[in-house]
């Protein structure tokens, strides 16, 4: 786990605007498909808050562990949220890229304890 590598302030504005379009016209735009247990992926629009979130970019809160990893011509392949229904069962962590060396960052927009 990598605490406090964005503001809480602007996850939970993400968070937020994530809940305003995921449901309406937009979100069914963004979205491609229900995964196992009627988990639903969304790609983030490039548009406020979301494109300030500094995921991956050269300044990014990851940039340096990446490039140590990866090397210097890393690409991000998408930036989604996946969204679950209360009571859905856990699943063990995996990835859903078949490249090789290619690596998955989860970031929680809700609470996972308290706090952020």
């Amino acid at each position: 786990w990598v605490r406090g590598a964005f503001d809480s302030a602007r996850l939970q504005k993400a968070y937020a605007s994530f809940v305003g379009i995921v449901d309406g016209p937009m979100g069914e735009e963004l979205n491609y498909g229900n995964l196992r247990n009627n988990r639903r992926n969304t790609h983030l629009p490039f548009q406020p808050p979301f494109d300030g979130l500094e995921l991956l970019g050269r300044e990014g809160a990851f940039a340096p562990a990446l490039l140590e990893l990866l090397g210097d011509g890393f690409l991000l392949e998408s930036s989604t949220v996946i969204t679950t229904p209360p009571h859905t069962e856990s699943q063990q962590a995996h990835k859903d890229m078949p490249c090789e060396g290619g690596i998955v960052l989860h970031v929680p927009l809700h609470p996972i304890t308290e706090g952020f």
